[in-house]
């Protein structure tokens, strides 16, 4: 089975099914020296719990992780940190009658389809509780990244079903959390619990997105953008008061960091004509379609991590290149 291990510098790797003894994760990559507990995993996973309210599955479960390896008097050592949370109110007779029915909506037939094994109690590996080894391990690289360049990481609900967001001005911690549904705009979250109360005394189930916001501390003057068009570089520069240039040139050569947000037609020649001028700095790339391996080959270095896919972007929101 594919698809269990994600990333090449931090890489993860879950395990676990939604009625098995228990679900975790191991992280392979993070630096030593940073200060973890699990204090600091603790919050995302009580965020993201089954029966914290009336709008989310009934399953209690306190999802209190252990941390069983990579940790010593309070700080990573660099090797793999493994993170282990227990099931406890798993009910797997109530999954009986789905041995040989398969739900719509669901990965049951793609599963049995594709292994021919599928274990039907909760969803088994399909089910939305495997998630919690990949919020464990994103809460050690949202502290990294905090710490290393003063970065927060906000996620929202932004839509259920034909109620959406159009104020974004008001999107911070203290607003998400202001309400059930975690959506920032209070007036809406009102009218997204009601419809997700009314779906569910129908039986039913509704859809929805979540938005994400990437907020730094950097200066404009700390950021270096590249840009052909010169009708952007006006339109950049006046926006957002950055140094904007037509090629990467010697912008680069003390950029720590390089974000490559360029349609995926071009990531190649624009990657040919930096390679040399980006010496040590870590690529991220939120380019769709281009893999982390072809990025590596097309720059010369292995330093590279890729956000993927690229989803403000295909669905037509958000800013890209």
């Amino acid at each position: 089975m594919s698809s269990n291990t994600f990333g090449k510098l931090f890489c993860i790797t879950t395990f676990g099914e939604s009625h098995g003894k228990g679900v975790g994760v191991i992280v392979d990559g993070c630096p030593a020296g940073l200060e973890l507990s699990e204090a600091d995993i603790q919050p995302d996973l009580s965020r993201r719990r089954p029966g914290q309210s009336t709008i989310t599955t009934p399953r209690d479960e306190k999802d209190t992780v252990q941390i069983l390896s990579g940790v010593f008097e309070g700080k990573t050592t660099g090797a793999p940190i493994m993170m282990m949370v227990w099931n406890e109110d798993q009910k797997s007779q109530d999954y009986n009658h789905l041995k040989e029915l398969l739900r719509p909506s669901h990965a049951d037939f793609t599963y049995n389809q594709k292994y021919g094994n599928r274990d039907p109690r909760g969803g088994g590996r399909s089910s939305a509780r495997i998630m919690i080894g990949r919020v464990a391990a994103g809460s050690i690289a949202k502290k990294f990244l905090a710490q290393k360049f003063d970065m927060e990481f906000l996620a929202y609900t932004e839509q259920v079903g034909h109620i959406k967001m159009t104020d974004y001005s008001n999107i911070s911690s203290q607003t998400i959390e202001s309400n059930i549904v975690r959506c920032p705009d209070e007036l809406v979250a009102k009218e997204m619990i009601s419809l997700i109360e009314t779906i569910r005394d129908e039986h039913d189930s509704i859809g929805g997105v979540i938005g994400g916001l990437i907020k730094s501390g950097m200066a404009a003057s700390q950021l270096q953008v590249v840009e052909p068009f010169e009708e952007q570089r006006h339109k950049l520069q006046e926006k957002f008061g950055v140094a904007v240039h037509p090629t990467a040139g010697e912008s680069l050569y003390s950029a720590g960091l390089v974000v490559w947000a360029v349609k995926p037609q071009t990531f190649k020649e624009a990657a040919l004509q930096t390679r040399f001028h980006t010496k040590a700095a870590l690529h991220l790339s939120v380019a769709a379609g281009i893999t982390s391996s072809s990025i590596a080959h097309w720059l010369g270095t292995e330093r590279v991590v890729r956000a993927m896919p690229n989803t403000p972007a295909l669905v037509g929101k958000g800013i890209t290149a």
